[in-house]
């Protein structure tokens, strides 16, 4: 087993060296799964030597010590050069055929599907068959799996409600007003587990913005149409103030959003294809108040 435990200890060890040369580059392991910088493919940035060497009758071990070489420098790259640097070492793992931040192969089984399977569960033990018979078929919803008699496969339901959720792959996401909440949402680290990653956030004032947040890429708001079409993304957090909201949600529909996570307590217009969830912190306190009061 040393061989397999050294082989995934260095693929540890590549993708935390490419989460760096990432950061500095401004890119995100999304857009690195394509490979990413399309626009300087000509260059090979610090990785020309391991390209070189790696031509040299296919001398992979010495190609991946120069990866590993240049990984391991401890002067940190201009975000241009980091860009060239990106794409070398996209093209060089291509070549290879490596595949980092792969999804792993556990998959988490959602919340809701647990509780459904435990209450069919207690059902079947409790001999209230007409409710087990009901949740059954809440779950056949998701899909057609199961043998009868025998019960499910529980990764393999896992598997099919992530992917119905989309949650099994990381979908973009942009925030939009980088205030103190904004920038609080920006350091929740609960995104990621659930598949969600923020790509890009945008401020009216990113300089000021940024003095709130070590978050690596903070935007003006002219940049936002050009990033939501260039990377897809779908779906947008607004945390601007209320008198701002509506016109920030037309842009962000005018671009291509189809779905809102709306943090101003307001009403927003936006057209039928799209979903607005609104979170009014506010009336949230005042409907816990109504439940605890004596």
């Amino acid at each position: 087993m040393k061989g397999v435990d050294d082989s995934r200890s260095a693929l540890a060890k590549l993708e935390r060296g490419t989460d760096r040369l990432l950061a500095a580059a401004g890119f995100t392991r999304a857009e690195f799964a394509a490979p990413v910088a399309q626009e300087v493919q000509t260059s090979w940035g610090r990785f020309a030597k391991s390209w070189e060497v790696l031509q040299d009758d296919l001398n992979i071990p010495g190609c991946l010590g120069q990866v590993f070489t240049v990984l391991a420098e401890k002067d940190e790259p201009t975000a241009e050069q980091a860009r060239q640097d990106v794409s070398g070492l996209a093209k060089i793992l291509f070549a290879l055929g490596l595949q980092l931040f792969a999804v792993k192969a556990e998959v988490a089984i959602p919340a809701e599907v647990a509780e459904l399977g435990a209450r069919r569960w207690a059902a079947k033990q409790s001999k209230d068959f007409a409710a087990a018979d009901q949740l059954r078929k809440d779950l056949a919803y998701f899909g057609t799996f199961g043998t009868r008699g025998l019960g499910y496969d529980v990764e393999q339901l896992g598997a099919m409600i992530a992917d119905v959720l989309g949650t099994n792959r990381l979908q973009p996401v942009i925030l939009v007003g980088v205030g103190n909440l904004g920038a609080a949402l920006l350091a929740y680290q609960g995104f990621g587990p659930e598949g969600f990653e923020v790509v890009a956030a945008f401020d009216a004032e990113p300089a000021k913005a940024r003095t709130r947040t070590p978050f690596p890429r903070i935007l003006p708001m002219v940049d936002m149409a050009r990033i939501i079409r260039e990377r897809r993304v779908r779906m947008a957090i607004l945390t601007v103030p209320v008198t701002s909201a509506q016109e920030v949600v037309n842009q962000l529909v005018e671009a291509g959003i189809v779905g809102v996570l709306n943090f101003a307590p307001i009403g927003l217009q936006v057209p039928e294809d799209v979903t607005v969830n609104g979170v009014n912190l506010a009336i949230e306190l005042e409907n816990l108040s109504y439940f605890i009061q004596d």
